[in-house]
């Protein structure tokens, strides 16, 4: 399989061919969107507000935003969050990719297979969590000021060396009114109540 002449995969079956092409187009419009940026981010919104939940792959975060949709979140993304200008997160519902049996194969899930609904407008971010799965650990919250808020949002953001001060204007308009915290988590159904609470808070 070629991408710009250049190989980026090798024999495969149709399935797992189409794949990594469908991955690396949603990459190409990452990069090049004029009107927006990505961030590496799964979202789900509660009472018109964002909650954004950065980090790459392999992460833990599709278990927690099935748990957040299970307890009633509606569901923006489970791979970008696409912020406009304003610092607004718009919806990039795409089927949820769901783990099978641990490995790093995915399933691709609609929402509406757990009981959950896709939103269909723009939010303001309320809450953005930088969590990570450990088994067994209690849920800990650390806050974390706006500006480490808009740094990590930063870090994973696609296009932050090729679009460096759009990236950065629209990050620090999403955090600057968002509580932001850190920490570990246990099992998905707690941290998912945990992170519904703060946003009531908020």
């Amino acid at each position: 399989m070629l991408c710009d002449e250049k190989q980026i995969a090798g024999p495969f079956d149709l399935r797992l061919a189409l794949g990594v092409l469908d991955a690396e187009l949603r990459m190409y419009v990452a990069l090049h969107a004029p009107d927006h940026v990505f961030v590496h981010a799964r979202v789900v919104g509660v009472d018109g507000h964002a909650i954004v939940l950065p980090g790459r792959s392999f992460a833990g975060k599709t278990t927690l935003v099935a748990a957040l949709v299970k307890a009633g979140a509606e569901y923006w993304s489970d791979e970008y969050a696409v912020l406009d200008a304003d610092g607004l997160v718009h919806p990039y519902p795409k089927p949820l990719s769901v783990r099978i049996n641990d490995t790093r194969e995915t399933d691709e899930q609609p929402v509406e297979s757990l009981g959950g609904r896709a939103g269909n407008k723009a939010l303001p971010v309320a809450v953005i969590a930088f969590t990570s799965y450990r088994p067994g650990v209690a849920w800990a919250l650390r806050a974390r000021t706006s500006g480490e808020g808009a740094v990590k949002l930063l870090e994973h953001s696609i296009a932050a060396r090729s679009r460096p001060e759009q990236v950065l204007a629209a990050v620090r308009r999403a955090a600057t009114d968002a509580v932001v915290f850190e920490g570990e988590r246990g099992d998905a159904a707690l941290a998912a109540s945990a992170l519904l609470s703060q946003q009531a808070v908020n």
